[in-house]
């Protein structure tokens, strides 16, 4: 499967091996998470211009422990219908994330500043974010996010949780 790499000429470092599946997926694994900070941003692109790149390379600062990547989204997942789910973002080409972090040791406030500046230029690319990576967003923000779902999950969150005991989420509030 390598072949056609290997013909483009010889590789500084081969380091591909096999790696049992477990491994991999423990491999971002904090041993102690208590030890340092994370804030992260997200948003969906329906495409990646070249605005984008310039911004997300202009912006980029490795000394604030910034990470940046492209999740895949589109395929299977944009040919389940809008309504559904919950999920509403069936247009979308990738998730953008970027995340920053920091020592615990360390005051948060600079990183998080770096973060927030980075992301306001990159917001611009995206429509909408995945729920679940929700951080300070305030609850009408959030309700948007489900754009077209909303009055549906509202008036299921109503009948089944009127007392919102499933809080801790990108909470809808229940009206009842």
């Amino acid at each position: 499967m390598l072949a056609p790499i290997n013909k483009a000429g010889k590789a500084l470092q081969n380091t591909i091996t096999s790696v049992d599946y477990t491994t991999v997926q423990k491999s971002f694994d904090d041993s102690d998470p208590r030890v340092t900070g994370e804030y992260l941003k997200g948003g969906f692109v329906s495409e990646i211009p070249t605005g984008l790149i310039d911004e997300m390379v202009a912006g980029f600062k490795p000394e604030f422990g910034i990470f940046l990547l492209f999740q895949h989204s589109g395929g299977a997942i944009n040919r389940v219908p809008v309504d559904a789910t919950a999920f509403p973002h069936r247009y979308a080409l990738a998730n953008l994330i970027t995340s920053v972090s920091w020592p615990l040791a360390e005051t948060r406030n600079p990183y998080l500043a770096h973060l927030r500046e980075y992301w306001s230029n990159l917001e611009k690319y995206t429509y909408g974010w995945y729920t679940n990576e929700v951080g300070d967003e305030k609850p009408a923000m959030v309700n948007k996010n489900y754009q077209g779902n909303f009055e549906r999950l509202l008036k299921i969150k109503n009948q089944y949780d009127p007392g919102n005991l499933f809080r801790l989420n990108a909470n809808i509030q229940p009206t009842v």
